[in-house]
């Protein structure tokens, strides 16, 4: 966990934020599909370290297309495996490790990106898709 928390939290700040949405998504009944992190940066390692296995990587250009989003090949793809990937994607730093130990409490499920390096964070998957039309993200 603390691999993909680092990939994904470019602000310190936020990473035991970032921290409690993949807690809260590994752990809530509410939120669907079930213990699924759905982290594109998971996405992304896996086209890189194991292209062969997935398809839609063959194209990889560093972006993610939807097709990779949906492909379940990918062993590290999050979007469509529940848990944890089968191994790290990064090598975590120690705030990024303490985050995962501490993850912040709070009823986020949802983040994106909002311009520059921080990101918003979003309690319903309806204030989520309103986030991401507002930050032009895809």
């Amino acid at each position: 966990l603390a691999s993909i928390i680092e990939k994904e939290a470019a602000v310190p700040a936020e990473r035991p934020r970032i921290a409690g949405v993949f807690w809260n998504r590994l752990t809530s009944k509410r939120f669907l599909p079930r213990r699924r992190l759905q982290a594109d940066p998971t996405v992304q390692y896996g086209c890189v370290a194991v292209p062969e296995a997935a398809s839609s990587c063959e194209d990889f250009d560093g972006h993610i297309t939807r097709a990779m989003l949906d492909d379940p090949e990918n062993p590290y793809n999050t979007y469509r495996h529940s848990g944890l990937p089968p191994g790290p994607i990064s090598n975590p730093g120690k705030a990024a490790l303490a985050a995962a130990i501490d993850p912040e409490e709070h009823d986020y499920y949802y983040f994106v990106a909002r311009g520059g390096r921080q990101h918003h964070f979003s309690k319903t998957l309806r204030q989520h898709n309103i986030a991401v039309r507002r930050n032009g993200a895809k």
